[in-house]
């Protein structure tokens, strides 16, 4: 086999690889406002630049208010949603 094609199937695994992977949802558990503190965000920890952040607090009813985070350090998120009513 030549050069080429090994280059062509090394960038082609690459791209594939990287479309399989999921971004996982953080909720925000409404609990505090550090946006970097693990038990503000369910399951524990921030979101990552992989991650979505989505604020709709468990369990509350539509028009409950969001305790709006403090972001004190550089941070960044794949999206941000904000749930309907919230």
């Amino acid at each position: 086999m030549t050069k080429s094609f090994w280059m062509i199937l090394a960038a082609m695994v690459a791209v594939l690889g990287r479309n399989g992977v999921q971004a996982a949802t953080y909720t925000w558990s409404n609990g505090g406002t550090d946006w970097n503190s693990s038990s503000s965000w369910s399951p524990g920890g921030p979101p990552t630049a992989a991650d979505v952040a989505l604020f709709a607090p468990r369990g509350s009813l539509p028009g409950t208010a969001v305790n709006n985070p403090t972001i004190t350090a550089s941070s960044t998120a794949l999206s941000l949603t904000i749930a309907p009513n919230q």
